[in-house]
């Protein structure tokens, strides 16, 4: 995946920008090019399948990938933008009283400590929707036919 996201967009809005670049900056316009565009959805999944195939999954079992697919993301964007988005969400979603305190945003993947926490079960759904938005997209060859 980090060869994909290390080349060039060469099209569009930001033809000069790398693709990570545009997965950080405008990550909706960055979706609306992989939904929309043959030639960069079948470069991503090319890339993705090679990717999920070195971590031991394929597309029946593509349940397991979330966890890397944020892993991934994050990865990409870095701690400190994810960290900024997450307390965002929390400050949107949740009254600040709710949120037990220390509070990491790892705590809240999918098989962190909150998963079986019931302090966090009030914060819980808005942040499943917000990982599940901030990992990579979940995108096969066989969904091009």
């Amino acid at each position: 995946m980090q060869d994909f996201f290390d080349r060039l967009m060469e099209m569009g809005r930001y033809p000069d920008l790398t693709r990570k670049e545009v997965f950080v900056r405008d990550r909706q316009y960055f979706d609306q090019i992989l939904y929309k565009n043959h030639r960069f959805r079948h470069e991503y999944a090319e890339a993705y399948q090679t990717w999920a195939r070195a971590a031991g999954a394929d597309r029946a079992s593509r349940r397991k990938l979330l966890p890397l697919r944020i892993e991934s993301a994050v990865r990409l964007m870095g701690e400190d933008e994810v960290r900024a988005l997450f307390a965002r969400v929390l400050d949107a979603a949740v009254p600040p009283e709710s949120v037990p305190a220390g509070l990491d945003f790892r705590d809240t993947l999918p098989g962190g400590a909150c998963d079986a926490d019931p302090a966090c079960a009030a914060l819980m759904e808005p942040l499943r929707r917000f990982w599940l938005r901030l990992a990579l997209p979940d995108v096969w060859e066989e969904d091009e036919l």
